[in-house]
């Protein structure tokens, strides 16, 4: 008997230890759900399951983590259609969820939802890839991992003393169910991977788009920076992975060619790019936000104006908030939080308010911008207590933007500014 045991540490006021142990005995002769009679969810045991799975799902719902754009979600069912295999009964229910997490990560549960985040989805950049990725929480779906994976480990929390989980995508809190119900051996994995080639191989996409999506998640990203929470960083060797699948894609398929839909995939792509850099910026992943930007500005994808404001406020609130940006460099760079790199933050805060002012007024140089970037230059005023350019600015961005959902925020500081200067 072999043990995985896997370790996440976060960087909060308390550490959350998760020990998972994966006993690797022989599988449990269980049917596919393309199979005549499979069974699915007859048993208690798998009852329970998926119980359990629809329980993580309310919550992601009433936590308000589901993505409910009408468009994004049609792509996304699009892409479901097409690589839907013909022996998977019409009976089967299986549905995909854009998930508001920053996170790198994809995942399917035992109830056939499949969940793709947004931090995913900004990362990958072709409909060959997007298919790919959902192809192989796909084969985790109709090959019943989730249920199999039970039937063969124990799984125990040992530590999950949760005070204040605001690091790496804003779904953290539904780690621990996810991962006892998410989590997969290196042979489902690797069946996962086998199974998603011939889907999309017979769906029409290029192979050879499968590559691009492990250098760009697997391997071309820092592992603290993309992995915590993610269940592609338990996914055991992954360079191993990798080198069979590329192989698997020649020898089997002679390195096909098809549809990659580069064109289709940026268009959808570009409001969940967006979101995600929102994401990242209100959880305190300003390094990364920043990275994420100046890779879509130098591949000019997006509204580069709005990115160039995104920018300004990473910077803006790097400066604003020394002690949040000095914990994302620890967890980053796997070093210890303590005084000394808070102090160093704080000196950098001049240095980053120029920073953010610069980013700001590139963005209003540009034709066609939108009024955010006065709001970023007043506020950056207001910090360095330069209150006739705070007001100046504001009130431009309140004149140029009078509906403005911050309104009432940005009048109680003007008020405050000029309560302050009688």
């Amino acid at each position: 008997m072999c043990t995985h045991l896997i370790r996440y540490k976060y960087l909060v006021s308390t550490v959350l230890i998760i020990f998972f142990t994966v006993s690797c005995t022989s599988s449990v002769n269980i049917k596919p759900l393309t199979a005549y009679q499979n069974g699915f969810g007859e048993t208690d045991i798998e009852h329970r399951i998926i119980a359990k799975a629809d329980n993580l799902h309310q919550q992601l719902k009433n936590k308000g983590m589901i993505y409910r754009d009408l468009d994004a979600n049609a792509y996304v069912d699009k892409v479901w259609k097409t690589i839907r295999p013909e022996a998977l009964n019409s009976n089967i229910d299986v549905q995909f969820f854009i998930l508001k997490d920053s996170s790198i990560n994809a995942f399917a549960l035992p109830n056939n939802q499949i969940y793709l985040n947004i931090g995913l989805l900004a990362r990958i950049t072709s409909e060959a890839q997007l298919a790919y990725v959902m192809a192989h929480e796909l084969a985790h779906v109709i090959q019943r991992h989730g249920y199999k994976g039970t039937l063969e480990r124990k799984s125990k929390i040992i530590s999950a003393h949760i005070s204040d989980l605001v690091l790496m995508g804003t779904g953290i809190a539904y780690l621990p169910a996810m991962v006892s119900l998410a989590a997969f051996t290196r042979e489902a994995e690797t069946e996962a991977d086998t199974y998603a080639l011939g889907y999309i191989h017979k769906a029409g996409y290029n192979l050879n788009q499968v590559s691009m999506v492990f250098n760009q998640v697997l391997i071309d990203v820092r592992a603290n920076q993309s992995m915590l929470g993610s269940i592609y960083n338990r996914h055991p060797n992954n360079k191993e992975r990798v080198a069979n699948t590329l192989s698997l894609i020649g020898n089997k398929y002679n390195f096909a060619k098809g549809k990659t839909n580069e064109k289709g995939y940026r268009d959808f792509r570009r409001g969940i790019v967006e979101l995600n850099i929102q994401s990242q910026l209100r959880n305190g992943h300003y390094q990364l936000a920043v990275e994420g930007i100046k890779r879509e500005l130098a591949s000019l994808n997006g509204d580069i104006n709005t990115l160039l404001y995104f920018e300004g406020e990473a910077y803006r609130l790097m400066a604003d908030k020394p002690s949040i940006a000095a914990r994302e460099e620890a967890l980053l760079k796997g070093v210890d939080l303590d005084d000394a790199l808070i102090q160093e933050f704080h000196d950098r805060s001049a240095d980053n308010y120029d920073k953010a002012n610069e980013m700001y007024q590139l963005a209003l140089s540009m034709k066609n911008t939108s009024p955010a970037p006065y709001k970023g230059l007043g506020l950056v005023a207001y910090a360095e207590r330069d209150y006739v350019q705070a007001v100046l600015n504001l009130e431009r961005y309140l004149a140029i933007n009078s509906e403005a959902m911050d309104k009432r925020y940005i009048k109680g500081i003007i008020r405050k500014i000029r309560n302050e200067e009688k």
